[in-house]
């Protein structure tokens, strides 16, 4: 068990914005229709692969990742490796409840010490990289991206004991250039900040989330989707609307689908936002809500790349039978 942690202080000029909420979004689960799945294999092009299985026709194409069938998911990220982690660890724990976090080399006077991460890695949470200094990486000469994204991976490893899988694009900003130094660098994936996502269809090196742990105002979100130049995603802000105003309320409705439909649910935030705008008693009314439900698995973010469980299905037990009397004859 983990030992309990006081409520960290505040921390004096650090100002809370929503910087990292202007990336793209990647469009929420929607109920399948005759029509839309008669769009989407007509539409598609030389290099799309269909998977049919049993109730549904999806697309997957080349790099993306599926997890087949009705998986029902929820994971966490928190970035920054603040102080205060190790309180919102707690609080995870208690939960029954999974995630990873993005740690920076070299970033602020709160920095979790050794001793810390490898507390959180022992209680079974993922230590992900994020940059060795949090510098901007868009932009960046390519020396110096490089500095930024591979040292950090041999340097955690050798605190953890352990490979660090997972990459988090600090404030979210990358280009083609980023991805590539994050692939070369050994990455298995990396996790950006696009938000109301529950698809479980997603490029390894541009893993989405579903919201952040903070009070965004409605036209965040707004801008969030145009910059995805997405109709899905646009539709989705709006049949939320009502709901963009608390984001507690937004991730309950967001669960419910993914309970419906199948998907991922992932909640991501910073404890040192939490902690400053006194957001501990939300965080504990999401948890509670999604926490604990049966068929629902609980996984760090590197889990995500892991093909899911085989799950049988009507069909599949319908051939099963059929081939043992075939043998049986």
């Amino acid at each position: 068990m983990m030992s309990s942690v006081s409520t960290p202080a505040g921390v004096p000029g650090r100002s809370v914005s929503a910087r990292d909420a202007g990336a793209p979004v990647f469009p929420s689960r929607h109920k399948r229709t005759i029509p839309a799945l008669l769009a989407l294999v007509s539409g598609a092009s030389d290099a799309t692969v269909y998977t049919l299985h049993v109730g549904a026709v999806r697309a997957e194409k080349p790099g993306e990742k599926f997890m087949y069938g009705q998986t029902i998911i929820v994971t966490t990220s928190w970035d920054d490796g603040d102080f205060a982690d190790l309180k919102l660890a707690e609080l995870l724990y208690s939960k029954g409840v999974r995630g990873t976090f993005y740690v920076p080399i070299s970033y602020q006077d709160r920095s979790l010490d050794h001793s810390q991460l490898r507390t959180l890695a022992s209680a079974a949470f993922e230590i992900g990289a994020h940059g060795c200094s949090h510098k901007h990486l868009w932009g960046l000469p390519p020396q110096e991206l490089v500095q930024e994204v591979q040292p950090c991976k041999r340097i955690l490893e050798d605190i953890l004991g352990r490979e660090v899988e997972m990459f988090c694009y600090p404030r979210g900003r990358y280009d083609a250039n980023v991805v590539r130094a994050v692939q070369e660098a050994g990455y298995r994936g990396s996790r950006t900040v696009r938000m109301l996502a529950t698809q479980p269809i997603f490029k390894p090196f541009e893993m989405p989330t579903t919201l952040q742990a903070f009070p965004h105002r409605p036209f965040t979100y707004l801008k969030n989707a145009a910059r995805a130049r997405s109709l899905e995603s646009l539709q989705s802000c709006f049949v939320q609307m009502p709901r963009l105003g608390s984001w507690v309320e937004l991730g309950k409705r967001f669960f419910d689908a993914v309970l419906e439909n199948g998907g991922v649910w992932h909640l991501f935030g910073h404890s040192w936002e939490i902690e400053q705008l006194g957001l501990w008693d939300d965080l504990c009314e999401i948890l509670d809500y999604v926490c604990r439900r049966e068929a629902v698995r609980y996984v760090p973010n590197c889990a995500l790349l892991e093909p899911p469980p085989v799950a049988s299905s009507p069909a599949s037990n319908i051939c099963e039978g059929l081939a043992r009397r075939q043998q049986l004859r």
